[in-house]
């Protein structure tokens, strides 16, 4: 394959990234605002104290909400850009016969038919703890047994902003990368006949 592909991949992801990230900054920069709007008005005294706990208390359950929904976004940039990878070197009706949607499904595949241990590929780890996560915030609405494998998250425990931001900043930098190893890993050098 010719290293502009590999690099092709990357870029994508990278836009992909950028435009996750853009949406993830304005909800953060507008929930600092209404932060201090919230601040200002609760040292002005005039309103309600419970009203604004509950105006505080939303805003932290939209900025959880924020980041998860990030979380996903972020992890579908992985989803697409991996199929689309395989299916330089498979057809789709293979994909989807081996279920390579599939974590274990497309780690097996790949350590058989090329030799390839994905855990090995750069930024592996990040991405596959935002799979966790993605999986979590789709499928429990809690931290999973999954994501509990990785450091500072409890199986069944709330999908914690402070958690997920970090998780969010460290899969912004590897995506990009991942998807570039990926690509080098999968994508044939030469002109393959699909199966």
């Amino acid at each position: 394959m010719p290293l502009y592909q590999a690099a092709i991949f990357q870029q994508i992801a990278e836009f992909g990234v950028d435009h996750v990230l853009s949406f993830l900054t304005t909800y953060e920069d507008n929930y600092a605002s209404d932060l201090a709007s919230l601040d200002e008005r609760a040292k002005a005294g005039d309103e309600d104290q419970d009203q604004l706990a509950d105006e505080k208390y939303l805003l932290d359950q939209i900025l959880g909400l924020a980041l998860q929904l990030g979380a996903v976004a972020l992890y579908r940039i992985v989803e697409i850009n991996t199929k689309n990878i395989l299916m330089w070197r498979w057809s789709a009706a293979y994909i989807k016969a081996q279920q390579l949607y599939r974590a274990d499904r497309l780690r097996a595949l790949l350590k058989r038919e090329l030799g390839v241990q994905i855990q090995q590929l750069t930024g592996f780890g990040t991405v596959d703890e935002l799979r966790c996560a993605n999986n979590a915030v789709k499928h429990e609405g809690m931290v999973s047994q999954a994501l509990a494998v990785y450091p500072g998250w409890t199986v069944g425990q709330p999908l914690d902003p402070d958690l997920l931001k970090p998780l969010l900043d460290r899969a912004q930098l590897v995506i990009p990368t991942f998807v570039h190893a990926f690509a080098e890993a999968v994508v044939p050098r030469a002109t393959a006949k699909r199966v």
